[in-house]
């Protein structure tokens, strides 16, 4: 090739502009390339924040079934877990097996997968309980203090250090949820007894609140280690364990009542759509967006609590309640955002 067509050819390729959506066909030593001269943005790419977004998606959907467990008073919390679970089990069953995936999960994981599993149901079986036993948004904000747990268990089971910030956040946490608690021999009794028949049994709904959150931040961990695991079948047999499980205990604490009236199976439906696009969004939103910054998105949920609370129970919220929520939720947003900033501190 003489240098006459060299430059001919390099005039081609750089000096000539190329239209938006167009192709280009160069020859070099005789062979012909195809390039796309710009490439189309997928949804995700052309929308900003797109995995803040799916975050929040999530975590609405997570308070609106929260909410759906306050307003179906008439069956058991459980009962309601398990016809969720098992609307959820569906869609993630069928996709494993459309994709192939392994139904047992990955070997030299599944132990890590059981332990998620049998986290994760007693989170949420404990969680969904708690729910009838105390105000949705004391129940919400004690249970959103699980990074406080998640730090102790990290410490403990994966040997990752504890920070300053991390211990001071930590102390904090736990007096929001003392101040929620109001034990009496800090607060003294309380007067109002309209809450007091109301909530007969808060200081039980209190430790199955802390038990959730404790079984959260364990099943976080144990999520950590499933990473390379597919989601479907994480999902699939998360939502199977709550089914089983829910079916045994649900003999023992109540009996199984036939929902009755459109309304009762709207609203199951609802809640099994909520699971199953909580579960989906949460996906894509530590797909499209680092662990920090989603981890900040949770506290909406606490927010989201309160609102439930006064617009739609018409309860008036306390005091101790707001000074409470307002420490976790600082301490949550802390934590998130030290994590956020250590992942990645130029986008922080």
């Amino acid at each position: 090739m003489t240098s006459q067509s060299m430059t001919s050819s390099d005039h081609t390729l750089y000096d000539i502009p190329v239209p938006n959506d167009t192709k280009i066909q160069t020859e070099i030593n005789g062979t012909k390339t195809v390039e796309n001269s710009v490439r189309k943005k997928s949804i995700p790419e052309r929308i900003p924040a797109f995995g803040i977004i799916c975050a929040l998606i999530g975590v609405s959907l997570f308070s609106v079934a929260s909410l759906i467990v306050k307003l179906l008073g008439e069956l058991h919390a459980i009962e309601i877990l398990i016809i969720r679970c098992a609307i959820q089990f569906i869609p993630y069953f069928a996709i494993t097996i459309y994709k192939r995936h392994s139904l047992f999960g990955q070997p030299g994981h599944r132990l890590s997968l059981g332990l998620r599993c049998i986290s994760g149901t007693t989170s949420l079986v404990t969680l969904y309980i708690a729910y009838r036993m105390m105000p949705l948004s004391d129940a919400t904000t004690i249970y959103m203090a699980s990074p406080v747990f998640t730090t102790i268990f990290a410490y403990l089971l994966l040997k990752e250090r504890v920070t300053l910030i991390q211990a001071i956040t930590g102390i904090v946490n736990i007096v929001g949820v003392v101040i929620i608690a109001k034990p009496e021999f800090l607060f003294g009794a309380d007067d109002n007894k309209d809450d007091d028949v109301k909530y007969d049994k808060r200081v039980i709904g209190i430790i199955l609140s802390i038990v959730s959150a404790i079984s959260t931040a364990y099943s976080f961990i144990n999520l950590r280690k499933l990473r390379t695991t597919p989601v479907p079948v994480v999902i699939m047999w998360y939502s199977l364990t709550v089914v089983i499980a829910g079916c045994a205990i649900l003999p023992v604490l109540d009996r199984w009542r036939m929902p009755t009236g459109s309304r009762a199976w709207l609203l199951l439906l609802a809640i099994g759509a909520a699971g199953i696009g909580n579960q989906l969004f949460q996906t894509l939103a530590f797909r499209y967006e680092s662990p920090g910054p989603v981890s900040v998105t949770r506290s909406f949920q606490i927010v989201l609590a309160f609102v439930w609370e006064v617009s739609i129970f018409h309860n008036t919220v306390e005091w101790t309640s707001i000074t409470g929520a307002l420490l976790i939720t600082g301490c949550v947003l802390c934590t998130a955002l030290l994590k956020w900033y250590n992942e990645n501190p130029e986008k922080f």
